[in-house]
Order: structure tokens, then C-alpha cells, then sequence
């Protein structure tokens, strides 16, 4: 019996991680299918991973390997297209986007872990995000557009009370300090929403060069799930930052319609996810089991 471990929940499968939406379709049903949430299972930190009573089988390639699919080199490379540069663009969607990630990305990974855990993964995210956007072209700078010495401004998840602290701060200020700041503040402001703006912009070219050799894709059963993982991904409707929605929709409508007809027919195969049980959960305690050496 092998078993399929994913992000996400009961309910379905994440839309922050479409290589799980996309192994979720390909097993169709062939193996049970956990959303776990739980990078400790995978042997190098990330999900999906497919554990059978032997083998551990990490990531979409392997696991299409495990279910009986045949990559040509042609379709290995356009794989390879998805999961690098495809990835970094939903990775700066989700994490880097600042409106997407304290609107949307944040709130999913509090129903995805326990406290205090919900706070630790996401930051590790970002940083994993800002990396991989340098790397894929994002930034044409040497120290890129994101600094990795400079905590984000997403990074403070417990922010809900800056605005009161900042009022009782004010107070104490003289009124050419209070105007000072202000003016200091409007003028970030500004500037990290033109980078932002900057970014967004070189998002949308890395989409077209990515997807016009994807045109035929529609034609293989290993590479079409991946790929439409990723348009449903980058057109959630729940993102509150809709510029690559808004872009594939207007570009790429035909595509984006193919991609939303096949989800739909396979949305079956997502109806089986259960949650995570024992060791499969996260949490303190079983973090204390992996250290020690106990595995699903």
C-alpha cells in the first residue's frame, strides 16, 4: 500500500502547491491520499512525497515514475520548465507579493499547522521564495530586488496591533519628528510599491516564456496535469492580488478555459484526501519523535 502526502486539507488540496494538486491527479485514486502538511516525511523537505512499505518517491517526476507514466526527453524538459521557473513565479504570487501573502498565504498555513507552528513554515517559504525568484530572473540587480539580510515586511506575523503602537509612539514625538517619519513612511511606501509593481511586470514575461513551448502540452499525460495545476494556482480567485489572473485570463483565455475544464473533470480524484493521523501529524510533539528517530 503506498500513500501520497500533500499540502493541504480534508477539504482539498492547496493551491500554494500545485505539484501536489497535479500528483493528486495523476494517482487517481491508486494510493491513499494524506493532507499531512508534514515536510518530516519527505527525506529532503517537501511535499508531495509517495511512501510505500520500501521506498520513499519525492517529488512529480518520481512519483509519475512509481504510477507507470514515461517521460520522452522532450516532456522531461518542459517538466523540468514548470517545476523550476513556473515554480518561482506562483512561489512570488504566494510569498512575495505582499498583499497576496498577508491576505491569503498566511491565513491558509494557520489551518495548516497547530500553535505555534503556523509561524515558522510560511517564513521559511519566503525565504525559500526570494531565493528562487533571483534565480529564475526576477531580479536584474546583483543583490537582487529582495535583500536577504532585510526582514520583509511580511515576515511580522503577529502585526495586528502596529497601527495602535505606532499611534502611542506618535504621541511622544514632537510635531516636525511625527511629519518627518510620516513623510519617511509615504516615501517607502511608495518605493516598495513600485518594486513590487517592477516585479509583477517581470513575472508576466517569465509566464510567456514559459509557456509558449507549452502549447502542445495539452497532448501529454505527464506534463498537461502539471501545467494546470499551475494556471488554477496563479487564477485563484481568492488571491487578493489579481495581476496574473487578470494577465492569463486576458492572454491566455483559451488556455486558461482548457485548464479549468480539465480541473473540473478531474476534481474527483480530490474527494478521498483525508487528514493526517499519529506520526503523520505536525506537531511539537511528534517533531520531538522525528528528532529521536521515529518515522511514519
Amino acid at each position: 500500500m503506498t500513500t501520497l502526502y500533500i499540502w493541504g486539507s480534508d477539504a482539498g488540496v492547496s493551491a500554494i502547491f500545485p505539484e501536489c494538486q497535479a500528483a493528486v491527479w495523476l494517482a487517481d485514486g491508486a494510493t491513499d491520499v494524506v493532507a499531512a502538511n508534514n515536510t518530516n516525511l519527505s527525506s529532503v523537505g517537501e511535499l508531495p512525497v509517495m511512501i510505500s512499505d520500501t521506498n520513499r518517491y519525492q517529488g512529480y517526476v518520481a512519483i509519475a515514475t512509481q504510477l507507470g507514466l514515461k517521460f520522452t526527453l522532450e516532456q522531461r524538459a518542459l517538466v523540468h520548465l514548470l517545476l523550476d521557473k513556473m515554480s518561482a513565479v506562483a512561489n512570488y504570487v504566494y510569498f512575495i507579493n505582499s498583499r497576496n501573502y498577508e491576505g491569503y498565504t498566511r491565513k491558509q498555513f494557520a489551518r495548516y499547522f497547530p500553535f505555534p507552528m503556523m509561524y515558522n513554515q510560511p517564513l521559511q517559504f519566503y525565504g525559500w521564495a526570494q531565493h528562487q525568484a533571483q534565480y529564475a530572473g526576477l531580479s536584474t540587480n546583483k543583490g537582487g530586488f529582495f535583500s536577504f539580510d532585510v526582514v520583509g515586511p511580511t515576515e511580522y506575523v503577529n502585526d495586528d496591533n502596529d497601527d495602535e503602537i505606532v499611534e502611542e509612539d506618535e504621541k511622544q514625538l514632537p510635531a516636525m519628528s511625527r511629519l518627518h517619519e510620516r513623510q519617511l513612511v509615504k516615501k517607502s511606501q511608495t518605493k516598495a510599491a513600485l518594486k513590487e509593481a517592477n516585479n509583477a511586470a517581470k513575472c508576466l514575461h517569465l509566464l510567456d516564456e514559459i509557456l509558449t513551448p507549452l502549447k502542445d502540452a495539452a497532448e501529454s499525460k505527464v506534463v498537461f496535469p502539471l501545467l494546470v495545476a499551475y494556471i488554477q494556482s496563479l487564477t485563484n480567485p481568492d488571491l487578493p492580488d489579481q495581476f496574473a489572473a487578470t494577465y492569463l485570463n486576458n492572454k491566455y483565455a483559451d488556455l486558461v478555459s482548457q485548464a479549468q475544464t480539465s480541473a473540473k473533470s478531474w476534481e474527483g480524484d480530490s474527494r478521498s484526501i483525508r487528514g493526517p493521523q499519529g506520526l503523520e501529524r505536525p506537531s511539537l510533539t511528534n517533531e520531538i519523535r522525528y528528532a529521536l528517530g521515529q518515522y511514519v
